[in-house]
This record gives structure tokens, sequence and C-alpha cells, in this order.
């Protein structure tokens, strides 16, 4: 019996261990639940291409982003996040001088966001959890820089300037060898910059899956080291802008994408990376389509 319990808590100790920072998704952040007084320090670097033009323009477009993620339990049910990207934007295209080049960089629009879990359920080796959140996307950036061509256009702008509301809903389901998050997002985007734009929804769907070490002895009184198979579905919809006069042709659309990646646990760190790429993508008129997303990542619990 005294086995018994000693091996219980051992259980115990590793779910509150891995939940409390180290399952989860890549691209997201929602589904992460530190305890109180807790802290989650996320670095998270991102490399873009995005191409495909319709047009003769031949824009090919590249984006390096670094993500900055601080989240703070604030008790056993509520928490509060942060989130700063810096980006460094590069566009080349067709002109009637030849073939130019634009960049930009900087940093974006700041997130903050504060999530409160609603129910709990937990069983031996297996723990759900369900919250929902709100937030705010604050408009930080200089979202109105140029250079010597003018104004810079919209896909190597820094942010929105303007104040854009989300809220959402997130779901886990974890075991000792696994674990599956969902997360639906709704953001109204207000208008800026004499456009209307259109709102969004974002989900994101997440299975990570043990694969080293095929078992866990707890007898030894230690967690080891983990590795993780990740697979993820993640999608964005998007409705038109709207212009002075009447909707953007050119903008609204979805983008579907299969992420595959690993992350390597750790006590307090877990390395991650993922290669992000389109299964279905609907963009309307001339819009670019994204190729892929390379994302290499870092996790820090304190």
């Amino acid at each position: 019996m005294m086995f018994n319990n000693h091996f219980i808590k051992l259980i115990v100790i590793y779910l509150l261990i891995v939940s409390s920072s180290f399952g989860g998704p890549i691209h997201s952040n929602s589904a992460f639940a530190p305890y109180e007084g807790d802290k989650i320090i996320r670095q998270m670097f991102q490399f873009t291409k995005v191409s495909h033009d319709p047009t003769n323009l031949d824009r090919k477009l590249t984006i390096s982003t670094l993500k900055s993620v601080y989240i703070y339990g604030l008790n056993e049910k509520m928490s509060a996040l942060i989130s700063m990207p810096y980006f460094q934007k590069k566009i080349t295209m067709n002109s009637a001088q030849g073939r130019i080049t634009r960049k930009n960089k900087g940093y974006g629009d700041i997130q903050t966001v504060f999530k409160y879990r609603f129910k709990t359920i937990d069983e031996k080796g297996r723990s759900q959890r369900y919250a929902f959140f709100t937030g705010m996307e604050w408009p930080t950036a200089k979202a109105f820089k140029e250079d010597s061509l003018g104004s810079f256009p919209k896909s190597i702008r820094l942010g929105s300037n303007s104040y854009d509301p989300m809220f959402g809903f997130v779901y886990t389901d974890q075991s000792l060898d696994r674990e599956i998050d969902f997360d639906l997002v709704y953001k109204v985007n207000h208008d800026s910059m004499g456009i209307s734009h259109g709102d969004q929804i974002q989900l994101n769907l997440s299975y990570q899956k043990r694969i080293r070490p095929k078992s866990i002895d707890f007898r030894g009184g230690n967690v080891p080291r983990f590795i993780y198979a990740v697979l993820e579905l993640n999608g964005i919809f998007r409705k038109k802008d709207h212009l002075f006069s009447g909707p953007d042709q050119n903008s609204g659309g979805h983008d579907i994408f299969l992420s595959p990646g690993l992350q390597w646990v750790q006590k307090d760190k877990v390395y991650e990376i993922a290669f992000q790429f389109p299964i279905d993508q609907s963009r309307k008129g001339n819009s670019l389509k994204k190729n892929y997303t390379l994302s290499l990542g870092v996790r820090c619990r304190f």
C-alpha cells in the first residue's frame, strides 16, 4: 500500500511538471497554465517564406520573427500573458525600374491575454482542463513607416494601428504519454488607415506523443527527460477588408496548415522545432500564399 501511494505521488508530480509548462502546442500559447506564482518565458524564432504571386509582379516575401512570451500564474485558475514580436520583413518584386527590394524591421503589436480555467477533471494518470480567455492586441508598432519609394505595402507593415480585442476557448487532455490541446480564437479587427479590417477566426489542434523513453520507471524517484513527437493542425479564417469604395477583393480567405515537430523536455526547459506547411489555402484576388514556416523555440519555467 505504501508503494502504491508513493507510485501515485510520483505520477502526480510528473503531471504537475509537464502540465504546468511542458506539455503544450508549438504554434499557440493558449494551453499553458502555470500554477500560482509560477512563470513561463518562451522565445520562438520563426522564418516564413511567402510567394505564389498570381500577378506579373512576381512578389516574394520573407519574414523573420522573434516572439517573446511571458506567462504568469495569478492563482490556481487564472493566468496572464504578454507577447511581443520583433519582425524583419523583406519583399522583392518587379517594377518599371526592374527588380526592387523593400525592407522593414521593428517591434510588432503587443498582445495581452487573461485566462480563466473554469473546469478541471483529474483522474488516475489523466487530467482534463477547460478554460476561456480574453485579450487585446495593442497598436504599439510603428505602422506608418516608409522608405524612398513611399509608404510600405500591407505585407511588410509591422502592426495594424488599431485596438483589436480577442476572446476564445481552450481544452487540454493530458495523460502520462500524450497530450491533446485545442483552442479557438475570435479576433475583432477594428478600422485603421482608411481600412475596415475583417475579423478573423484562428484554431489550433495539437497532439503530442512521448516517444522517448517508451516507458517510465517511477521507482527510482526521478522524472527523466522526454522527447515528444508533435503534430498540429493550424487554421486561420479571415473576412474581407472594406475600403471606402467597398469590399477589398484582394483580402479574406483561409489558410490551413499541418505542422509536424519535436519537443525535448528537460526539468526546467523545453526545446522545440516544427515545420509548418499549407494543406489548403484560399486567398482572394492577388493575395500571396504561404510556402512554409520553420519554428525554433525554447521554453523555460521558473
